[in-house]
């Protein structure tokens, strides 16, 4: 069985209007039949008038904040952002065009904000001693900070100070029940 070739997710559809299959035909028929206008759909002569009168009056002011045709070239615009558009008054926007700065500043603030937490929760615990809610966190950072030894020499004197802190705790942990 031959393999139907797969169009690109960014080609262009193929036009209905053009399509031989006769569902789809049927279907751009009704529709073209539903659209078409009768006497008793089309818009109130007054209507049109206001609505012309609201976009003439309008019209001004949307040229000024940059919706122009893009072609058009603007000298006299007044500096400054536009509010509402987050943009520069007359500066267009390209399509395609992404911007990541925002995403960027909110990424790299809750990673500042994560690493602080986790930073300060590593320092209280170094004085958590077995049994304590932060132990867990403290012995972790500990396997953690043997891991980033490299050498025998230096993984040695690692678990040297890590058997002088068990015995620290095991110490002030006598020291307790003696109380």
């Amino acid at each position: 069985m031959p393999m139907a070739h797969r169009r690109s997710p960014f080609s262009r559809p193929r036009d209905p209007e053009v399509s031989s299959d006769p569902r789809i035909r049927s279907v751009i028929d009704g529709l073209r039949e539903s659209s078409e206008p009768d006497a008793g759909s089309r818009p109130d002569p007054a209507f049109k008038t206001e609505l012309r009168r609201q976009l003439v009056a309008v019209a001004p002011r949307l040229i000024d904040e940059g919706a122009a045709e893009p072609t058009s070239s603007r000298t006299d615009a007044a500096p400054g952002r536009n509010p509402l558009l987050g943009r520069r008054h007359g500066a267009r926007v390209r399509p395609g065009r992404l911007h990541l700065g925002r995403p960027l500043a909110v990424v790299g603030t809750a990673v500042v904000v994560l690493t602080l937490l986790l930073g300060g929760s590593v320092w209280i615990s170094t004085n958590a001693l077995p049994g304590d809610t932060l132990y867990g966190l403290k012995r972790a950072s500990e396997s953690f900070q043997l891991s980033l030894q490299s050498g025998d020499t230096a993984k040695g004197k690692q678990y040297l100070q890590l058997a002088q802190t068990r015995s620290n705790e095991v110490a002030s942990l006598v020291g307790q029940s003696a109380n």
